[in-house]
């Protein structure tokens, strides 16, 4: 009678199989030796009959592994079996472990049309004189509407600081010392242009 699944039977006179398979190898069944090395995208952790595939936000590119590797940061590592991560679009962040490409989106107000960012804080801040009106942009939005100041980092094409409950701070139409104010024109200004 052939070796069991999951075990080897490296002995003529073996009857019961005692010794299981090896950690990165494949025993199918009437094995003398573990022979089938776990295959790419799967591990085998030891006494197994078959591969098993690894988990979506972990990959495997080398055959006769024991256990999966976490995705690394900047790539995203979508669905189960993995052989390679990919890298993280343009538009989102990927921490290590991401499972899918658009997981974590930069925010409204930044964009990026880099790849294999790592963390929210890569994303660039919208540019002066344009608003970046949702997340996950890979370029602004559009041009601040006329009578309205983007500074870095607007989220909309009218942003109005009264709206948000802030009052309304300096002469941000007409002095620019930071950039990062966004707001509408008071009477009497008008908008910095670009």
């Amino acid at each position: 009678e052939p070796c069991a699944a999951s075990f080897y039977c490296s002995d003529e006179a073996t009857t019961v199989a005692t010794k299981g398979c090896w950690p990165g190898y494949v025993c199918r069944g009437g094995d003398v030796y573990p022979s089938e090395k776990c295959p790419v995208g799967h591990f085998c952790a030891g006494n197994n009959s078959v591969p098993e595939p690894c988990a979506a936000g972990m990959y495997q590119n080398v055959t006769g592994q024991s256990e999966c590797m976490a995705c690394p940061a900047s790539y995203y590592c979508e669905g189960e079996g993995t052989v390679q991560p990919e890298a993280c679009p343009a538009g989102a962040w990927c921490p290590a472990e991401t499972t899918r490409p658009y997981a974590n989106l930069c925010p409204n107000g930044t964009f990026s049309d880099s790849l294999m960012l790592s963390a929210e804080a890569e994303c660039t801040l919208c540019t002066p004189g344009f608003y970046c009106g949702e997340a996950g942009l890979t370029a602004p939005s559009g041009e601040c509407d006329a009578g309205y100041y983007c500074g870095v980092g607007a989220a909309a094409a009218r942003p109005d600081s009264m709206s948000l409950g802030n009052v309304y701070i300096g002469d941000t139409c007409v002095d620019r010392t930071t950039g990062d104010i966004n707001d509408v024109c008071p009477p009497g200004r008008h908008p910095i242009k670009w």
